[in-house]
């Protein structure tokens, strides 16, 4: 940059990028989950700080009209800054990613582990259902069968035999009316 105002311009922008990293760092100190998580996040920080003070740097001097010197900085210490950062905050990306991986597995084995408990509950459900149902059944069906053994020996002429104990239900009270 040449001109005085390209410069303010720059440095407006790196002001406004400091401040915006700030806030994205402060935000994230909330979401660390891990010691090595927090390691990762100073020494992105460290990294960011010291990419920040090249910039600054190499700003200053172009400033003070030293285009050569300032151009230096930024070939040199401001990209091996820029790098360093890189490299920090991929490092900080692959532990997410990695955390984000592990995660997505455990909630895969706790919903195919809710699945198998709900579908176990289901059939045991069904069999119980099913077996208190045929006993039910068989009871009723037994009392109707007896009920009709004595109207068949009554219809018959047989009246000496004796009659189906009775119930309060249905089948109790077709057996008294017999």
């Amino acid at each position: 940059p040449g001109s005085a105002e390209d410069k303010a311009k720059i440095e407006k922008s790196l002001a406004e990028l400091e401040s915006d990293v700030e806030k994205a760092i402060k935000d994230y100190e909330s979401l660390i989950s891990s010691a090595e998580e927090k390691k990762l996040i100073s020494e992105a920080l460290v990294a960011a700080n010291g990419y920040r003070d090249a910039v600054k740097k190499g700003v200053a001097l172009a400033k003070d009209g030293k285009e050569d010197e300032a151009q230096a900085v930024r070939k040199g210490e401001w990209v091996t800054k820029a790098n360093e950062m890189r490299d920090k905050t991929d490092a900080l990306v692959k532990t997410n990613r990695e955390g984000a991986e592990a995660s997505k597995k455990s909630i895969a084995i706790t919903s195919q582990n809710a699945y198998t408990g709900t579908l176990i509950a289901t059939l045991a459900g069904v069999l119980i259902a099913t077996l208190f149902s045929f006993a039910l059944s068989k009871r009723i069906v037994g009392r109707m069968q007896s009920v009709v053994e004595t109207s068949r020996r009554i219809a018959s002429g047989d009246l000496q035999g004796p009659i189906p104990r009775s119930g309060r239900d249905e089948v109790g009270q077709l057996s008294q009316s017999v």
